[in-house]
């Protein structure tokens, strides 16, 4: 069951807010009160999907998701949730992100009713989800039953190409809408509800960090290197202008540890980590840089070519976060490699995506590691409170 983040946050005057960040390779969370009109951290917790599962399972997906859960509530010492406000970030390898174009065309230039206006933006949703729905039918041989749409927001709305803030009150013929659209196959959305009911998660919205952006910064390209796929949003004007997706991310730096010196993937994580921290020494520090250079290059070129398809002009901003944003690697090959047919307005200039960037303090001593938990505080925070 759904339920807006509205309704949610003005249920009772004492509860539990929950939040669920579920990543490529980990799992975070994150536990606040809500007393009156104040939101109190209480706890987090932090798993990689790496626990035994018993041979005889059927569903290995499942109950490696409902494993990790567990562990992580343990963590935080609680594990029933029932009547518990809770929000949940999907992850990028199985959640889509789009913007899509649509255009509806009016026979007459009279002024649009607000019957007219709710007649149209449904229909130009619909369109938008049949189109999604064909294109996952060609390219991936899902069929449009089989997908979930999680949100279609409109973004941008023009009347015979001007900028309109809404349709009603407007004349016009021809009408364009760029539309954010989220979705992903039912199975897995049905794989994590299922998950969550074990715990009493019945109802729970979602949040996309994208939207949460665009309302705090006005300009950017913003790269979450998570740990299989880095995703990329350019904002413009506050308005999400482009969104990329491609396979690389910190897995496969740890991937380049292990086969140079034959070493676990829990090893390769920790050696990544102290280098990130600078708790390696000089001789190790310049070893493991080495190598992880080799890698942020490479990770570097695919960044470059997906960017070089759009055509437009960059901001100069580029905000890094997600466990791979830490690597140090990235922002040098960043700040000094060479973009080629990438335009930027002016120089670039990297900055790591903290609490600092984010011009927000109230929770960053209680979640100094759990920028999602910020982010959602930082939009949400009117609606929490």
């Amino acid at each position: 069951m759904l339920v807006s983040l509205k309704k949610f946050f003005k249920r009772d005057r004492k509860s539990f807010v929950l939040g669920i960040d579920l990543g490529t390779e980990a799992i975070k969370v994150g536990l606040f009160l809500k007393d009156k009109k104040n939101l109190i951290p209480q706890k987090t917790s932090f798993c990689f999907y790496n626990f035994p599962l018993p041979l005889t399972t059927t569903d290995w997906e499942k109950e490696m998701l409902k494993s990790s859960l567990k562990e992580c509530f343990r963590k935080i010492k609680k594990e029933n949730f029932k009547d518990v406000s809770t929000f949940v970030i999907f992850p990028p390898n199985i959640l889509r992100e789009e913007i899509i174009f649509e255009v509806f065309k009016r026979k007459e230039k009279k002024e649009i009713t607000s019957t007219e206006e709710k007649l149209i933006i449904e229909d130009v949703l619909k369109n938008v989800q049949k189109r999604v729905s064909s294109k996952e039918l060609k390219e991936k041989g899902i069929l449009p039953q089989e997908l979930f749409f999680l949100k279609k927001e409109i973004l941008e709305i023009k009347i015979d190409g001007y900028e309109v803030p809404r349709l009603k009150g407007y004349k016009g013929k021809e009408l364009s809408f760029k539309v954010f659209v989220a979705f992903l196959p039912y199975w897995e959305y049905q794989r994590i509800k299922d998950s969550f009911s074990f715990f009493q998660i019945k109802n729970f919205s979602f949040f996309f960090p994208v939207v949460s952006l665009k309302n705090i910064f006005s300009q950017g390209l913003f790269l979450d290197i998570g740990g299989e796929i880095t995703c990329c949003y350019l904002i413009k004007d506050r308005k999400i202008e482009k969104i990329w997706k491609f396979n690389f991310g910190g897995e496969d730096f740890e991937e380049k540890l292990k086969e140079e010196f034959g070493i676990s993937s829990q090893d390769a994580r920790i050696l990544i980590e102290k280098h990130t921290k600078n708790q390696l020494s000089e001789s190790g520090r310049k070893r493991i840089s080495e190598i992880v250079s080799e890698v942020a290059d490479k990770w570097f070129f695919v960044l470059r070519s997906s960017l070089a398809k759009y055509e437009g002009i960059f901001p100069s901003k580029v905000y890094i976060f997600g466990g791979g944003g830490l690597i140090p690697e990235i922002q040098e090959i960043l700040e000094n490699g060479d973009w080629k047919d990438v335009k930027f307005f002016n120089e670039i200039e990297v900055k790591k995506l903290s609490f600092k960037t984010l011009k927000f303090d109230s929770f960053s001593s209680h979640f100094p590691d759990f920028l999602f938990l910020n982010l959602f505080l930082k939009f949400y925070e009117k609606e929490i409170i």
